[in-house]
């Protein structure tokens, strides 16, 4: 039997808005759970004037449809007022929207494919949550303190989703806390959004039509461009598990020709067939070990092999396309880089003979202390929630006893029940959280068994090859060198682990 809805329609929660708005309705009710305005502070009167005003001199334009992106006058002016305020530059758009909640569905719809990771605060505005999980993405939840969201949570959360594709937070008057973030906790999330390139604050923002050959050829190679559409990329791996995976191409749903192609399919294919005689023609360098693992500490992005020296040399992506007035002018040899890695995973494999088990606690040490207090508190809310669920369920069953009795009237059950079944799916949506949250600090325990087992077979190594670096290590940050010191900072991130030196 075919299902009636989408399975990501299927998917969606119930909307926790919707159910406060049917209590708020009631007019005699004063709702603190709502962000509703005052309707005493409604300009009745202006608005019925300005509305007047529009029907008489311009009715046609006010009922006829307008285009996407909102009214032209209306943008125009808005346009003006940001310039004024310098947030407007050249190349950016204004588009309107009906409220935020259409803002954000539109965001997600743009920038997020299933399987995307987006990091939001916990608790997190349920309107947005909900706009997020309909095009299936992961949600990862960082608590707060007063100040806003914690920056090691946070960190962590950056660390365990490589491919976070943004982070959702609301500064002023956060959504349900009513709290508002620092100017100091802002400066913190905006540099660990750079550092982990989640935030694009790069040449590429500043250079918006400064094409990159991987740009050009993700765009020669979609076959939306000629009319087709294909569903089923990715899909759930089982109805039990919520990850998604990539399928294979024989597994797509494919419909050709389902909308007016901007090129001929015969030119699409061309191009595909020269790309792919050029493929087959790149030389990779063979000395070029650390291919695609070196990152540039202070702009977040790639760093260029070139054998502009012995050895060869890493830059700067950046700077050597932009200058200096982008990145700054550092580098580092491979004979460098090289002596730099042999001896840490020389020194980490050592240790891990010596013992696994002290390693291990030695590479857990530092994020246990920040994070012991944080974990006890979880548990104990456990407790709590676990034993609050019990009250409501015998609640629940004293309600249905007093209905059956006829002590309560239908209407009056209906709205206590609700109450009850309201406050403990809450709970159990919390107690989910929690268990997540206790399950990533199981998980990086057991990350760091799986590398200190990886790395003590390397005890006696003395040379590095390609495969044995992709092998153990995620990324290497290289950070400009100091003046004063005349040092360079080089930051090694291990796979299951992260920075262990």
């Amino acid at each position: 039997m075919l299902k009636p809805f989408s399975d990501r329609v299927s998917g969606l929660q119930p909307s926790a808005i919707r159910e406060i708005l049917k209590f708020t309705a009631d007019p005699e009710v004063i709702s603190f759970a709502a962000g509703n305005p005052a309707p005493e502070a409604f300009p009745v009167e202006t608005i019925a004037k300005l509305s007047a005003d529009i029907f008489r001199e311009e009715p046609i334009n006010a009922l006829q449809y307008s285009i996407t992106e909102g009214y032209p006058k209306l943008r125009e002016w808005l346009k003006a007022d940001l310039t004024k305020k310098g947030l407007f530059r050249d190349g950016d758009q204004v588009v309107i929207t009906s409220g935020a909640q259409q803002a954000i569905e539109t965001t997600a719809k743009i920038l997020c494919n299933e399987g995307d990771v987006i990091i939001c605060e916990d608790p997190a505005f349920v309107g947005s949550l909900n706009a997020f999980r309909s095009y299936g993405v992961k949600l990862v939840g960082v608590p707060m303190d007063d100040d806003g969201m914690k920056p090691d949570s946070l960190e962590e959360a950056l660390r365990s989703n490589p491919t976070t594709k943004f982070i959702y937070t609301i500064p002023n008057f956060q959504n349900p806390t009513g709290r508002t973030t620092t100017l100091q906790r802002r400066k913190e999330i905006l540099a660990l959004a750079e550092k982990y390139g989640v935030y694009k604050n790069s040449a590429s923002a500043k250079h918006p039509y400064a094409w990159e050959d991987r740009s050009v050829y993700s765009i020669a190679t979609n076959t939306v461009y000629v009319g087709d559409l294909v569903n089923g990329r990715r899909k759930c791996k089982s109805f039990k598990s919520k990850k998604v995976c990539k399928t294979s191409e024989n597994e797509w749903i494919v419909v050709r020709d389902n909308h007016e192609p901007l090129i001929t399919r015969e030119d699409f294919e061309a191009v595909v067939q020269r790309l792919a005689v050029k493929q087959h023609r790149k030389v990779e360098n063979p000395d070029n070990v650390f291919r695609g693992l070196m990152v540039c500490g202070e702009c977040g992005r790639k760093m260029v092999f070139s054998k502009s020296c012995k050895s060869g040399r890493y830059s700067c992506a950046i700077y050597k396309r932009y200058g200096k007035s982008e990145c700054s002018r550092h580098s580092i040899t491979l004979k460098q880089i090289k002596q730099i890695v042999l001896m840490s995973i020389q020194r980490n494999a050592a240790l891990s003979s010596e013992g696994k088990d002290r390693f291990v606690e030695q590479m857990l040490s530092a994020s246990n202390s920040k994070k012991s207090a944080e974990l006890s508190a979880l548990k104990k809310e456990t407790e709590k929630l676990t034993a609050r669920k019990l009250a409501l369920a015998k609640i629940f069953q004293s309600l249905y006893e007093d209905k059956a009795l006829g002590k309560l009237s239908e209407e009056v059950y209906s709205e206590l029940s609700g109450n009850v079944e309201r406050e403990r799916t809450e709970i159990q949506e919390r107690l989910k959280r929690i268990s997540e949250q206790l399950g990533k600090s199981q998980q990086l325990t057991e990350n760091a068994e799986k590398f200190a087992e990886l790395i003590r077979r390397y005890t006696d190594i003395t040379e590095l090859s390609e495969e044995l670096v992709h092998l153990l290590i995620e990324k290497i940050v290289v950070h400009e060198r100091d003046c004063v010191t005349n040092t360079m900072q080089v930051e090694i991130y291990y796979r299951f682990i992260g920075k262990v030196d």
